[in-house]
């Protein structure tokens, strides 16, 4: 192959291409004799040819590099060994890999395209510093989108977490550092899924005080759906002792006129959604699993709402019915309730919605089918 037939790629999130150059072979006793070697005979001529470079490969860039190749398990497993039998490596070197064993071990390892999404945010956040949230989320987003972030949550299921924690939330305050490298913990360890996130979050949120963009950030996290001109915000009722934090979201039917989605907070509210069910003479049965998706307009009225049930652990829900108070129907509060209902189904890990054989017609239009295997219509997310 000539050097006119390798094409390079330009961006740090391209793949496809391969070049290895190979100079000499040599035998090492070990894998910090490796990594050493690596270091001192290519990383640090490098530096010195290339100045500019100085700095930019540390101790953490090397490490990282097995882990990229043959995976964290197997690559700290690697480590763990090679520091009892390698002892006659310099103290230095075992040092920092003790230290980014530490890190790794606390906080998860940070993949390549993760890191590298997270680094440009930073570049572009340091040249624009008067942006707006929304502008800011945006960019999260082309990266997040670009450098393919969702395709590593099968293997690391923390990674949108830790994308919002090396970008927005980079230098916030101890107190929300702390509670959200926890989070991060808990999913990466899975004691802890991610359709937990949106309560966890909420949690974390009524015991901590925020800055001003917290909330909005805070909000993008479970809810990946969100646009960057959604106006979501959180609500916290007292129970008695004990509190529940819910995110809201802001919307306007087709007058102009504002609403909100939200889940249910008190009995009363229930109490109240149950009444709407049977002034539009709907037989309801309220069960202790149901949950209540609602819609409520300025006035603190409860216009619409959904109860439905999650099975298969999480992975189906079952909408029971829908309602709309009959003054604000044709209104596409019914619609808004509908797509807040699957994208809140669909953060949760749901990967299906059924419901009963009431009134085909309308979730025909909302994307449901017949399929032999699932009695009454059935979505897939």
């Amino acid at each position: 192959m000539s050097p006119s037939d390798i094409v390079l790629p330009t961006s740090d999130y391209h793949k496809g291409s391969r070049i290895v150059s190979v100079s000499a072979r040599r035998d090492f006793r070990g894998l910090l004799a490796m990594i050493r070697s690596f270091q001192e005979e290519f990383v640090q001529p490098v530096e010195q040819q290339y100045e500019m470079l100085g700095g930019s490969v540390g101790w953490d860039v090397i490490f990282s590099s097995v882990l990229e190749v043959v995976g964290e398990d197997e690559g700290l497993a690697a480590y763990e060994e090679a520091l009892k039998s390698e002892t006659e490596a310099p103290a230095e070197l075992r040092e920092a890999l003790q230290e980014y064993l530490t890190g790794v071990r606390r906080r998860g390892f940070l993949p390549m395209s993760l890191y590298f999404a997270a680094k440009r945010y930073r570049r572009w956040a340091r040249l624009s510093e008067e942006a707006t949230p929304q502008a800011r989320a945006r960019t999260l987003q082309e990266f997040y989108d670009t450098y393919h972030l969702s395709a590593l949550s099968q293997t690391y299921p923390e990674v949108r977490l830790r994308f919002f924690r090396e970008t927005v939330f980079r230098a916030t305050t101890p107190e929300l550092a702390r509670g959200l490298d926890d989070l991060i913990a808990r999913v990466r360890t899975g004691e802890m899924v991610n359709g937990e996130l949106a309560d966890a979050v909420a949690d974390l949120r009524r015991r901590l005080k925020m800055e001003p963009d917290d909330d909005y950030f805070l909000a993008r996290i479970p809810f990946a759906y969100l646009r960057p001109e959604d106006t979501a915000d959180f609500v916290t009722s007292d129970m008695g002792g004990s509190y529940q934090t819910e995110i809201v979201m802001a919307l306007e039917d087709l007058d102009g006129n504002a609403f909100s989605i939200r889940h249910a907070l008190l009995p009363k509210e229930v109490e109240r959604l149950h009444r709407l069910f049977l002034a539009a003479k709907l037989d309801v049965r309220f069960r202790p699993e149901h949950r209540y998706l609602m819609a409520i307009n300025d006035r603190e009225q409860i216009i619409g709402g959904i109860f439905y049930e999650l099975e298969d652990g999480g992975q189906s829900a079952h909408l029971e019915k829908i309602v709309v108070a009959e003054r604000f129907r044709r209104k596409g509060v019914a619609d808004s309730l509908m797509r807040e209902f699957f994208n809140r189904m669909r953060a949760a890990g749901a990967k299906r919605v059924t419901t009963g054989f009431f009134r085909p017609e309308y979730f025909y239009a909302h994307g449901f089918k017949i399929e032999k295997r699932y009695a009454g219509l059935v979505k897939e997310l």
